[in-house]
Order: C-alpha cells, then sequence, then structure tokens
C-alpha cells in the first residue's frame, strides 16, 4: 500500500494544513505532519522540499499543529 499523496505542502512560515486523500477519497489533515513537508513521521525518511532541501521529519511548530486541527474541524463541518 503506497501512503497518501499530499495536496499541499506547508513551509514553517505560512503554517498552512497539508490535505491528503484516504482511500475513501475523503480529505484528511494530519496535525503532526512534518514541519516542512507535512508527511507523517512513520512515512518520511528523507524528502526534498524548498526551502528546507533534504531534511528528515521535523516537528511542527505549535501554530501549525492548531492551524490544521482547525482546519480538520472545518473539513468535517464542511457539506
Amino acid at each position: 500500500m503506497q501512503p497518501a499523496h499530499r495536496a499541499r505542502r506547508p513551509t514553517p512560515d505560512t503554517a498552512r494544513l497539508v490535505l491528503a486523500r484516504n482511500t475513501e477519497g475523503i480529505h484528511v489533515i494530519n496535525p503532526s505532519g512534518c514541519r516542512w513537508c507535512g508527511i507523517d513521521q512513520r512515512e518520511h525518511a528523507r524528502q526534498w522540499k524548498p526551502p528546507a532541501g533534504w531534511h528528515a521529519w521535523t516537528q511542527p511548530t505549535q501554530q501549525q499543529i492548531k492551524d490544521r486541527m482547525l482546519g480538520r474541524r472545518a473539513e468535517r463541518r464542511a457539506p
């Protein structure tokens, strides 16, 4: 099974949401995904993403976690 593809990748300064498609095609947001690219820690290994370049999984900022959690809540409430 392949890991879910991410629709958008955040940068720490913008603290944007990370959207992924699960097997049912529903958007889910991972609040604890990598600070730079949003990929889960267990699936991460080494990734390349500007501005971080090649990087290991890095804990997201508290603001990123909050924004991602609020986005997940809004996604659940959407019709």
